[in-house]
């Protein structure tokens, strides 16, 4: 119960600090990509929640947002790059300020609606792969 109150306040702060920033409403008519949920994997179980300006907007064209390793007690903010890779296909470069977390997670197409997408992650800090096959993955583009 108490990892479930964690990860919902968590996502919870994101969102409110995705919202005070205010980098969607700057993006406004650009292509943008939003990877949310949790997998397991190599690295234990992992949580996200990741916004990219696909199309250069103002000074937003990178990627924000945060990244849980439950396992090892690691939670970071993480910012980067994303690369279209197809239609409906993903690919982002994010890592944490101080290195300790360094991902590519990557959405299989096509994107559906509601928690019924694929993200695999790949990362080099901490070290290992996860997948998530209930993630929410939601594209402007």
């Amino acid at each position: 119960m108490k990892r479930i109150v964690a990860a919902g306040g968590l996502f919870l702060a994101l969102a409110l600090l995705s919202l005070a920033l205010g980098p969607a409403a700057t993006a406004q008519g650009h292509e943008q990509i939003v990877f949310s949920g949790e997998g397991t994997g190599s690295v234990g179980e992992v949580e996200f929640w990741i916004w990219c300006a696909v199309d250069q907007s103002g000074n937003y064209d990178d990627c924000n947002g945060a990244m849980r390793f439950d396992d090892i007690r690691l939670a970071r903010h993480v910012d980067g790059d994303v690369t279209e890779l197809g239609d409906d296909a993903y690919q982002m470069d994010v890592s944490s300020s101080d290195g300790s977390v360094a991902c590519t997670p990557t959405n299989g197409p096509p994107i559906t609606h509601g928690h019924t997408n694929t993200v695999d992650i790949t990362c080099t800090a901490p070290a290992g792969s996860a997948q998530s096959t209930d993630a929410v993955v939601v594209s402007t583009g």
